[in-house]
């Protein structure tokens, strides 16, 4: 992984160091409208709390890293990313998904 140049005050070249795919995990037993609170509030407005606390992380296609999971994803963001156009691969619908109108 590559810092930019500029991205942290004080360093004004590029900086390779390691990478690690983070994520945030939960339960089922979370419900799906909670879930989808969380997800909506990190993704509708979350941009601006990544680019503060982290700002090359502003440059995450956060949507394809998520739907890069190798597990099922939680209902409720399922149910967020189907509101917003974007498709789902069946295999990261988990069982407890209830579609909503």
């Amino acid at each position: 992984v590559t810092i930019p140049a500029g991205t942290y005050d004080g360093i004004d070249q590029d900086v390779n160091t390691v990478g690690t795919p983070q994520g945030a995990q939960t339960t089922t037993k979370l419900s799906q409208q909670d879930g989808y609170n969380i997800v909506k509030a990190m993704f509708d407005d979350g941009k601006s709390i990544w680019q503060a606390a982290y700002p090359s992380g502003a440059e995450n296609d956060y949507v394809a890293m998520t739907l890069a999971s190798t597990v099922p994803l939680h209902a409720g963001t399922v149910q967020y990313f189907v509101e917003q156009g974007i498709e789902v691969p069946e295999e990261l619908i988990p069982p407890e998904y209830v579609a909503v109108q």
